[in-house]
């Protein structure tokens, strides 16, 4: 009983392997209607490659990582002039304030 019941699946199978090649023949070279002198089809642009859709424009700054840091830089350095004083190095013996004493501004330290 299990001999013939063998031999019932594989004839099965085979048959339906014969179908599925009758099948795959006919995919495998479709009939193009599209193309009857049998030219190529056109390959992709630049463009469709990339395809950025629509992106706002960069100024030459933002496009140079190592630009636009350097300006930044030189931007917070401008910034931190307001809250620090530079330092002066005294050439000759001290001579009174260079920019005045402003009695509004407390400069002085707590101590705790």
């Amino acid at each position: 009983m299990a001999v013939e019941y063998y031999g019932a699946t594989k004839r099965k199978r085979q048959a339906n392997d014969d179908a599925s090649d009758g099948l795959s023949e006919v995919d495998e070279d479709p009939v193009d209607d599209k193309d009857p002198e049998g030219e190529q089809r056109r390959g992709i642009t630049y463009e469709m490659s990339k395809n950025k859709g629509l992106q706002p424009k960069r100024s030459k700054i933002q496009r140079n990582p190592r630009v636009k840091h350097r300006k930044k830089f030189e931007k917070a350095k401008v910034r931190r002039k307001g809250q620090v004083r530079e330092v002066r190095i005294e050439t000759k013996k001290y001579a009174g304030e260079i920019s005045g004493i402003n009695k509004r501004v407390k400069k002085g330290v707590k101590i705790l």
